[in-house]
Parts: C-alpha cells; structure tokens; sequence
C-alpha cells in the first residue's frame, strides 16, 4: 500500500508499480525518471513530478535544495496523486 514519506521537507509517497499504474494507466511502466531503469517500488517526488528509484530517491534528497515559491505546485501535484491513490484505495 502506498505511504507519504514523513521527516522530510519535501513532499513524496513511496509507492510500487501496481499504485503507479491506478494513478498513470496501465501504460506506466515504473521507469526511474533519474537513472532510466526499471523499479517496481519508487517515490513519486511532488515538486518534480516524478517516479525515482529508491536509489535515485535517496540521491536526490541527499543534494536537493527546498525552495518555498515551489510549494504551489509541490502542493497541487502532491494533492492529485493523494486523491488519485485515495480514490482506489491504495492510500
């Protein structure tokens, strides 16, 4: 079951391809919007509006930088894939 990923500034649910696909369609494939490799369990990363393997995950939150005038977007991604999730009962 998919899970918002707390302790972090940023906003992110860790999810597995099945999730992705309820959300994305069938066509989503879980390809690492980072490395290009295949990954049944990833992060969708709001303010990127992106699936990261765990790898790439913990990659990019060790460099990434939060910037406050993201948070209207970060907030309206985050908020569609939580309602999205929801709605098929995966969250």
């Amino acid at each position: 079951m998919a899970e918002i990923v707390t302790g972090i500034k940023f906003k992110v649910i860790k999810l597995n391809l099945v999730e992705l696909q309820a959300v994305e369609g069938g066509y989503a494939i879980g390809i690492c919007d980072s490395c290009g490799k295949p990954s049944f369990d990833g992060y969708y990363i709001a303010v990127l509006n992106s699936y990261y393997c765990p790898e790439c995950f913990k990659s990019w939150l060790r460099r990434a930088t939060y910037f406050p005038e993201d948070k209207p977007i970060e907030d309206r991604n985050f908020n569609y894939w939580k309602q999205q999730l929801e709605k098929v009962g995966n969250l």
